[in-house]
């Protein structure tokens, strides 16, 4: 069998350090009780009864903390959750404000009777021709647009 490592406060014992008639493994509160006995600290003085009210006193405890532990880790998540969703409504809030502020620029320029047919991929050139028909001196570096769109 091996060796099981157990942790008792300030001292560390093996299950293979135990008297030989444990034949089915003890239980942790047994060890611990065992550990401590065997110790030197001034807990190997404290009765059975004492020793397994403290042990199930730091049980209780330690489950209490847990139990909390886990409800801010539920918080914690519904928090990232909400700023998540929170971002992302955001983003979507700060490409709406663009698209409204480059609608209402004054600078736009608006073309009227574009046929319906012209795909969105297509008006840039659609425009680039009738600018170039509108003024043929300039270089077509000339002509930059931020963005076109139909109304």
């Amino acid at each position: 069998m091996a060796a099981i490592h157990l942790a008792c406060r300030t001292t560390s014992q093996t299950l293979s350090q135990f008297p030989p008639n444990y034949r089915t493994l003890p239980s942790q509160n047994e060890v611990c009780i065992e550990c401590c006995k065997t110790s030197d600290l001034p807990l190997g003085r404290i009765s059975d009864s004492e020793l397994r009210k403290e042990i199930s006193t730091l049980g209780d405890r330690t489950s209490h903390l847990e139990n909390k532990s886990d409800e801010l880790c539920a918080a914690h998540n519904d928090v990232v959750d909400k700023l998540q969703k929170l971002s992302e409504d955001n983003n979507t809030l700060q490409l709406k404000l663009a698209d409204l502020e480059d609608r209402s620029r004054r600078q736009n320029v608006r073309f009227r009777g574009v046929p319906d047919d012209i795909s969105h991929d297509a008006l840039p050139a659609f425009i680039l021709s009738i600018c170039k028909t509108l003024a043929p001196d300039l270089p077509d570096s000339a002509w930059t647009f931020d963005r076109i769109f139909k109304c």
